[in-house]
């Protein structure tokens, strides 16, 4: 799969009244098999995610790096980081989403690559067709175009219209995430409005920063002409790599990034609501984690 194709994944939603509501759960780099895997986090997360989908059905879209496998001739590569090896890991993740993963309630939309499994997604190595062949969560590629059609009574009544990226280094600047867009763009032959037109959520993975951007854009109708806004949500999903895990100095901390906080984001929809996304970070997830900084290791 070449890094300029996309996928497309149509995910029916079947409303039992018009106001009825459902639950987006973006989350990803996970990095399990990492010192810095907040297990005890992730555990938190697992049981929010069934408390949710008690109230609401709840899909969920993985945004790849579920696990630190990148190759020993990396230069972020710090054996005394790493707790377990691919295979360990893999079986670590299936233990952890078991208690989900047969939930009627519970639907899986499937889970990007990152760049941390991209130089193994060639056969029987690939870590995400692996998860997908043993849990039938499904491999959405590099980036993929997620449509969650809405219907009642069979028929449907409205379409949310999202676009989920895994991103690159610069994703995590205005700069960076505005470059995705532009290149994405041109990969597509699309133009800015149609783009906005198109999707209603951005979600981006890999900057493991966990944050909403509502953006209101002038957008005019191409028959009519008319002059409208229209929100677009960029969601930056956050990660599960704690430094609080860390036993050494790492790659981001010598290069000066700013450590961040375990997050994923939350996205309620409805016909009637609209859209409400939120960032779930910090202490929401595990009051008991130790937030670190990187001056005091």
């Amino acid at each position: 799969m070449s890094e300029s194709s996309i996928t497309t994944k149509m995910v029916p939603v079947h409303l039992s009244k018009k106001n009825e509501e459902f639950t987006i759960i973006a989350a990803g780099d996970f990095h399990v098999g990492a010192n810095a895997f907040n297990e005890r986090a992730f555990k938190v997360f697992i049981k929010q995610i069934k408390k949710e989908s008690i109230h609401r059905q709840v899909f969920i879209l993985f945004m790849g790096d579920l696990f630190d496998s990148i190759s020993p001739a990396d230069r972020r590569f710090n054996a005394g980081e790493r707790n377990t090896n691919m295979h360990k890991s893999q079986e670590k993740f299936k233990e952890l989403i078991a208690p989900i993963l047969n939930n009627p309630r519970i639907t899986f939309v499937g889970s990007l690559i990152g760049n941390h499994e991209l130089m193994y997604s060639r056969g029987d190595t690939d870590p995400i067709a692996l998860i997908h062949q043993t849990t039938g969560i499904d491999h959405l590629g590099i980036k993929s175009y997620i449509y969650f059609d809405l219907k009642y009574k069979k028929k449907k009544i409205a379409t949310l219209r999202t676009v989920a990226f895994h991103g690159a280094k610069n994703s995590a600047t205005d700069y960076g995430r505005l470059k995705i867009i532009k290149d994405f763009l041109k990969e597509n032959n699309l133009t800015h409005d149609e783009f906005l037109r198109m999707n209603d959520i951005v979600f981006y993975g890999h900057t493991h920063d966990c944050r909403v951007e509502k953006s209101p854009h002038l957008l005019v109708k191409p028959r009519s002409k008319e002059q409208g806004y229209r929100n677009q949500y960029g969601c930056l999903t956050g990660s599960f790599y704690d430094t609080a895990n860390f036993t050494s100095k790492s790659y981001a901390s010598n290069r000066g990034f700013e450590p961040l906080m375990v997050g994923y984001i939350k996205a309620r929809v409805g016909f009637t609501l609209g859209i409400n996304p939120e960032a779930i970070t910090g202490n929401g997830l595990n009051p008991n984690v130790q937030e670190l900084k990187w001056t005091d290791m």
